[in-house]
């Protein structure tokens, strides 16, 4: 008995200093697995691949060496592979949220953006949501071009982080993109509060400055992204100094900004881009050669852009080199048949040297490829009138030609016809132009070109000369030369309509109103011209007569969408203004019209007074310190010099947003609402203004 006991004690001490084989391979793995993690720490990454690989081959389904085999080869660019390894781990391990992320962030590294959206989303579902799957999110709907989801992945994704300054910085860009300049510069601003040597913001803000016509910041801000990246090789210096140049020109230091073109330039000599914004200012400098050298070195730096040739085809015609001119714009056409620019130009070069049937044709074609360019459709008007003109000319020409041979049939004797000498048998005939009918009217001849159509096509050429100087930037000489059309024609609506519009332009709006109002006087049935002053009426935020005029212009042109369209906007803005003043709020005011006495429907209500110059400054003065101190923490003095802001500006919808997250940060919801609302009724499309009433409305019903 002794004897088997002590058997059966070896028996066990043996097992257990040799494990059975299922045993020692797992022991075995786990040691591999633990130096391929000290290699991975130790940057010896092939070597980690190799441990990992000896893992995976004993044990395909290892989540632990597929994740981190994957994570390397996705380091290592080896991205498809990394998809692989990382997709096989999460069938492994469906509810690691550590493999998900490293997957999807694979996914959006090798553009499979759907999978990408769908793989975050199931972390989501996990509840993992973090500020880090939100951005990346983000990223992959940018990928699908669903710019709305990609806003809103932005937005969560700050929420989770406030203090992260890339979000804001990428949402800003996004906005760019879109055209929302001053959401993009709202979020550039939070941007560098969060890290003001944050040198690509201020580059981005420069550009989205001058987007807004903010051209003084636009300098500051790219001057100040252009010295923080002195000395060192950045890609966008080129880029920044033509920018810059775009807003001191805009800010008329014509000198300075063709030196910041041509430092542009030294960097990069055959950007077309620059050469041609170069060239537009040497022509308003009265340097036209030097101007076409710029654009025949575009052409040749980037001989497939239709634009340089358009361009070089404006410098050839203003030097007489129509030949020229008309084969520049003909190859711009050839290369972008639907450019509609392209046919304008041409055409426009067509009507200057009065070829109106060939001016006509193409400029049809560009009012067809762009039908809501009211530029477009007012010069093919002119064209088209200009031919009529030349047909009646012709056609009286040709009349006038019939009835001279007529007269002269008297006078052609036969040959064979027998000479009387009997002058007393000599009967009188009277020209035929002098015999009438009972209907006819007088005998007199008429002219080849009569006073009025005379004076109508010299009033067309001074506007066709006026599109020109406008094309060329030129818009005081553009003034001018439509003045001259309405001298030379003193009833040509046109010319009319084509000067106030020059004065809208130039902030003289009493002018241009007085101007298109004539042009209604002189031609009611015109639907452009109650088209056009709605829609300055519009945009001076005078929506009542906005709405008179447009719908006059779409009852006289039903057919005309656009007028429809705008139409509709503006009733929709006035039965909006109509909500507001039932609800006490006020009215908003153009800005082109003097002191305004109120109907008595509207006496409950002051409307917003229309700020001085001086006014308006010191707003934006106020303003700027209040961003500032909200930017410091310092909320509730932000809120006194914000207030000073809309006291002296009502109409500054910044400064409204800006104080209601002022009032926000002070827990303060319902005024926060209240200013979030003003700044909407100033711009409905305020997206941040509304973001934030979102927020503040949420924390109310908390």
């Amino acid at each position: 008995m002794r004897r088997f006991v002590l058997a059966t004690c070896l028996v066990v001490l043996s097992g257990a200093a040799h494990p059975l084989p299922g045993q020692a391979d797992q022991r075995g793995l786990r040691g591999t697995y633990e130096r391929g993690v000290r290699a991975e720490a130790a940057g010896n990454l092939d070597e980690a691949v190799e441990l990992y690989t000896e893992i995976l081959k004993a044990d395909p389904r290892s989540a632990g060496a597929l994740r981190r085999r994957g994570m390397i080869y996705r380091s290592q660019g080896k991205l498809d592979q990394a998809v692989d390894d990382l997709t096989v781990a999460a069938q492994v391990a469906p509810t690691d949220t550590e493999i998900l992320r490293a997957l999807g962030d694979a996914q959006l590294a090798v553009r499979q953006y759907s999978a990408a959206v769908a793989t975050f989303e199931h972390v989501i579902e996990l509840r993992q949501e973090s500020s880090a799957v939100y951005h990346s999110m983000a990223q992959a709907h940018l990928g699908l071009g669903e710019t709305q989801k990609a806003l809103d992945a932005y937005a969560q994704c700050i929420r989770l982080r406030l203090d992260n300054p890339e979000p804001y910085f990428e949402r800003g860009r996004l906005y760019a993109k879109l055209g929302r300049h001053r959401d993009a510069i709202e979020d550039y601003d939070r941007a560098l509060a969060l890290k003001p040597d944050f040198a690509d913001v201020y580059y981005a803000r420069g550009q989205a400055q001058g987007q807004v016509g903010y051209f003084d910041k636009a300098v500051g801000d790219l001057t100040k992204a252009l010295t923080m990246h002195s000395g060192t090789g950045w890609p966008q210096r080129a880029d920044a100094l033509t920018f810059r140049a775009a807003a001191l020109e805009a800010m008329g230091k014509s000198e300075d900004a063709l030196a910041d073109y041509t430092a542009s330039l030294q960097i990069n000599p055959k950007n077309a881009r620059t050469l041609l914004a170069r060239a537009d200012l040497l022509v308003r400098l009265g340097r036209a050669n030097e101007a076409l050298d710029d654009r025949t070195k575009a052409v040749q730096a980037d001989p497939s852009n239709p634009l340089a040739y358009i361009a070089r085809g404006g410098s050839y015609h203003s030097m007489g080199e129509h030949q020229k001119g008309l084969a520049d714009r003909s190859k711009a056409i050839d290369l972008d048949p639907n450019n509609a620019l392209a046919w304008f130009s041409r055409g426009s070069a067509y009507f200057l040297l009065n070829d109106y049937r060939e001016a006509v044709s193409d400029l049809d074609i560009a009012e067809r490829l762009d039908p809501s360019n009211a530029e477009f459709r007012e010069v093919a008007g002119k064209a088209r009138a200009a031919l009529e003109q030349k047909s009646a000319q012709e056609t009286a020409a040709q009349r006038e030609k019939a009835m001279a041979q007529q007269a002269q049939a008297p006078a052609v004797r036969s040959s064979s016809a027998p000479v009387r000498a009997e002058p007393k048998a000599v009967t009188k005939v009277e020209p035929p132009v002098a015999v009438r009918t009972q209907a006819s009217a007088p005998a007199i001849k008429p002219p080849l070109v009569t006073d009025a159509e005379a004076r109508r096509a010299a009033s067309l050429k001074f506007l066709a000369s006026a599109d020109l100087l406008i094309q060329a930037g030129r818009p005081a000489e553009a003034l001018a030369e439509r003045t001259k059309a309405i001298e030379a024609d003193p009833t040509n609506a046109l010319a009319y309509i084509a000067r106030g519009g020059s004065y809208h332009s130039m902030g003289e709006h009493q002018k241009g109103l007085a101007d298109r109002s004539k042009a209604i006087e002189l031609d009611p049935g015109n639907a452009e011209g109650w088209y056009l002053r709605g829609s300055a009426y519009f945009l001076l935020r005078d929506y009542e007569n906005a709405w008179s005029d447009l719908s006059r212009a779409a009852k006289l042109n039903p057919s005309n969408s656009e007028y429809r369209d705008v139409a509709e906007k503006a009733r929709g803005v006035l039965q909006a203004e109509k909500t507001r003043q039932t609800a006490g709020l006020p009215l908003r005011r153009s800005a082109a019209e003097g002191p305004r006495v109120a109907s008595p429907a509207q006496r409950s209500s002051t409307p917003l007074q229309t700020p001085t110059p001086q006014a308006t400054a010191n707003a934006e003065a106020h303003h700027k310190a209040g961003r500032a101190l909200l930017q410091s923490g310092k909320f509730q003095q932000a809120v006194s010099e914000l207030s000073q802001a809309v006291e002296l500006n009502p109409r500054l919808a910044l400064a409204w947003n800006a104080r209601g997250y002022a009032y926000m940060r002070l827990a303060q919801w319902e005024n926060a609402v209240a200013d979030f609302d003003r700044a909407l009724s100033i711009d409905p499309n305020y997206a941040n203004a509304r973001h934030n009433r979102e927020s503040a409305v949420a924390q109310i019903k908390k």
